[in-house]
């Protein structure tokens, strides 16, 4: 009324020029997001011009890359749209669109969210407290080249109860030493803070919160900030998750899963084309194939326990050797036919297939992967006639070989020492300094002849870290009981 009324009070003249000036061409403006959107929804829910509306709604996705809340209206727009249509496939990629991509307009998420099949239900906990899943590595020639260790136990965070998931791994072909730590919410699994650390790529610290994961990468200073959307699972607890996963024949789906070392949020597909039956050390296992979409394979048992049966990645094929039940807090009681140490807490040990018949070589995995420790054994008669006189001469000559091939080595003052290991063990130690890309490391060996036996302990670790890694060790050694 108001706008007419102003109208009525003007003269003829000014009535006139108001014509010409409408009537007149108009020089070109921009049309901003906003206005498109409305021609969009003008076309889509008045014209019922659905065609038009689909183009419209795609021009103001990509033009309103700085409006997030325009775009997400205009990519959920899209989606009813192609529904109506009855083009489904191409509406629930649309509806994916804006919980993928606008995950801060929360509005637009929810709204989308409703308009996709309910995410995933994670099955009940398949696994006792302390659970440990033992994995043997091969190359496809059948050659042994490392382990992995999944494990997870109840804990707790601030407070409230968690699920930690870790894993520890070494590759021996390459001394590649891993190891991952993730604290999941007891209830939704969702990741609550995450590290990770490889010898030859780096390490990452996590922290998650709705919707976001702030990423810290040692040698780096600024952190990295990644919005996601939820459910988001972090991807060193990625294990734990498939084993809960509602597996059947034809399944097809999609996860969120961080990569910190990566600092990325990937969109994982999985798809279950059939069931297959693995044997393995372990036993044999009916198991569900899922076939990932970043070229790896997982094999999860088809029984109670959901175990990870085998993996194929890169051309390396893990399987599952033993199931084990032990807390991080306790220690590690090994008894072999040819010897009995105790590890501390948290330590493994891993030994691959070997068809020497004289000489053993025995990995000591410390648990977060800080250093590299090996336990060779052998028959003393075995050594070269020099070597077999004394401990010393043993380590002179090893030696020898291992300052051909380190950068910087250099043997510390007091050379190599003798030390006392118990009764009838004759022993010797020594520790040296070299350096690996760039960092100060330090060096540890000890040998010692106990009547037939010959045995000898080498460790590396950062130089900065050594002293107590060598105190790990020391505690091994002096448990060692040769039989």
């Amino acid at each position: 009324m108001f706008v007419f009324s102003w109208f009525r009070r003007l003269g003829t003249w000014q009535l006139l020029v108001v014509m010409v000036v409408a009537a007149a061409p108009t020089l070109a403006v921009a049309v901003q997001p906003s206005e498109l959107l409305e021609k969009a929804v003008y076309a889509d829910e008045t014209a019922g011009n659905l065609d038009e509306a689909i183009e419209l709604y795609g021009k103001v996705i990509a033009e309103a890359k700085a409006a997030s809340g325009i775009a997400a209206e205009a990519q959920y727009r899209l989606g009813l749209c192609f529904e109506k249509q009855g083009e489904m496939q191409k509406a629930r990629q649309a509806f994916l669109a804006v919980v993928d991509d606008y995950p801060r307009e929360t509005n637009f998420v929810a709204l989308a969210k409703k308009k996709l099949p309910g995410a995933l239900e994670l099955l009940p906990i398949p696994w006792k407290d302390g659970q440990q899943l033992h994995m043997a590595m091969t190359l496809p020639t059948g050659m042994e080249i490392g382990n992995q260790i999944y494990s997870i136990e109840a804990a707790e965070h601030e407070g409230r109860p968690v699920w930690r998931c870790s894993s520890r791994g070494l590759v021996t072909i390459s001394s590649a030493n891993s190891f991952s730590e993730v604290l999941c919410d007891a209830e939704s699994f969702a990741p609550l803070t995450s590290y990770w650390k490889h010898s030859m790529i780096g390490e990452a610290n996590a922290t998650y919160t709705l919707g976001k994961a702030t990423i810290r990468l040692t040698g780096r200073d600024a952190p990295v900030s990644l919005d996601h959307a939820e459910p988001a699972f972090d991807n060193e607890q990625g294990v734990q998750v498939f084993r809960r996963l509602p597996l059947e024949v034809g399944m097809n789906t999609t996860l969120t899963i961080v990569t910190t070392l990566g600092s990325n949020v990937l969109k994982l597909g999985l798809e279950v084309p059939k069931k297959e039956t693995i044997k393995t050390a372990a036993g044999e296992f009916d198991c569900f194939r899922m076939e990932l979409n970043v070229g790896q394979t997982f094999w999860i048992s088809d029984d109670a326990d959901r175990y990870l049966v085998r993996f194929a990645a890169g051309g390396v094929v893990a399987d599952l050797v033993r199931v084990e039940q032990r807390k991080q807090d306790e220690s590690l009681g090994v008894d072999d036919e040819q010897y009995a140490l105790t590890l501390p807490a948290g330590w493994f040990v891993y030994e691959p297939k070997n068809d020497a018949d004289d000489k053993r070589v025995v990995h000591l995995l410390d648990r977060r992967a800080v250093a590299t420790s090996t336990m060779l054994l052998e028959a003393r008669e075995s050594l070269d006639e020099g070597e077999q006189t004394s401990p010393k001469a043993w380590l002179e000559s090893g030696l020898e070989e291992t300052g051909q091939v380190l950068e910087g080595f250099q043997v510390r003052e007091e050379g190599i020492v003798d030390v006392e290991l118990g009764d009838g063990v004759e022993a010797a130690a020594v520790v040296y300094d070299f350096k690996q890309s760039k960092k100060e490391m330090t060096g540890y060996g000890v040998a010692m002849y106990a009547g037939p036996t010959a045995v000898r302990f080498r460790l590396t670790a950062p130089a900065d870290q050594f002293e107590e890694s060598r105190a790990e060790l020391d505690q091994v050694m002096r448990s060692l009981q040769l039989k």
